[in-house]
């Protein structure tokens, strides 16, 4: 009899793991959606986890580098990196809440990351950096008539790229000379952009982080925000509380 106890002993907990994985199957069985759902979002948030982390690498990155150009308060409390191409008609569309944001928040700080793939964006990238190096003061000038051309994407010609620096005040020549002279400073710079943009899992631009000074704080908008603004004003808030 002790014999028989001792038996029982040993199948009690097979028949308990039996009961559970039928338990477990049915539901999945039954409640396929729910279980995918929890899985989905798990990973999601596993992911934005990840995804933050990086945000923040770039961002330090990004804020010291002295050939990245850089618009509004230098020293301000809130923080943009947009990834952009010239030749993106997403960003182009976006361009205009960018802009009223650098005009309406005085501790706004916007960090432009030139991420050229159209054919002839790579020169219009080129100079752009090389502009910002020259004179920041123009670049604001140079940047809008970039974004507000009304180009196809893919037809945009170094010769229209270079119309709309002379009319915010570059030379060609000037261009000309920085961009070979510091061919390898560029190449670094649009390198530095595409390497922070694929470890960011981003697919296309625009592709926007919003951060507070401390970084705590981070939105991450692979697109363009309905409203910019208000996503600002989050972040704000946030970092505020």
């Amino acid at each position: 009899k002790a014999k028989a106890n001792k038996k029982d002993s040993k199948q009690q907990p097979q028949v308990a793991e039996t009961k559970l994985s039928k338990y477990i199957h049915n539901y999945l069985v039954t409640q396929p959606r729910t279980v995918i759902e929890s899985m989905v979002k798990a990973a999601q948030a596993k992911f934005m986890t990840k995804q933050k982390g990086i945000a923040r690498q770039a961002l330090k990155a990004m804020v010291i580098d002295k050939s990245t150009p850089v618009e509004g308060n230098r020293k301000g409390n809130t923080t943009i990196i947009e990834y952009f191409d010239y030749q993106c008609s997403a960003c182009k569309e976006e361009w205009p809440q960018l802009k009223a944001a650098l005009k309406n928040n005085k501790d706004l700080k916007v960090i432009f990351a030139e991420y050229p793939f159209f054919p002839g964006s790579e020169y219009a990238a080129k100079v752009s950096i090389a502009g910002y190096a020259l004179d920041q003061k123009k670049f604001v000038k140079l940047h809008s008539g970039l974004m507000e051309l009304t180009t196809a994407e893919g037809q945009l010609k170094p010769a229209k790229i270079m119309q709309i620096a002379t009319a915010a005040g570059y030379t060609k020549a000037q261009l000309d000379k920085y961009m070979t002279q510091n061919a390898s400073v560029i190449k670094a710079e649009l390198a530095k952009n595409s390497s922070w943009f694929e470890k960011m899992k981003f697919q296309g631009t625009p592709a926007i982080i919003i951060a507070s000074s401390t970084n705590k704080n981070i939105v991450i908008i692979p697109g363009a925000p309905r409203n910019l603004q208000s996503v600002i004003d989050s972040v704000k808030n946030k970092a505020q509380a």
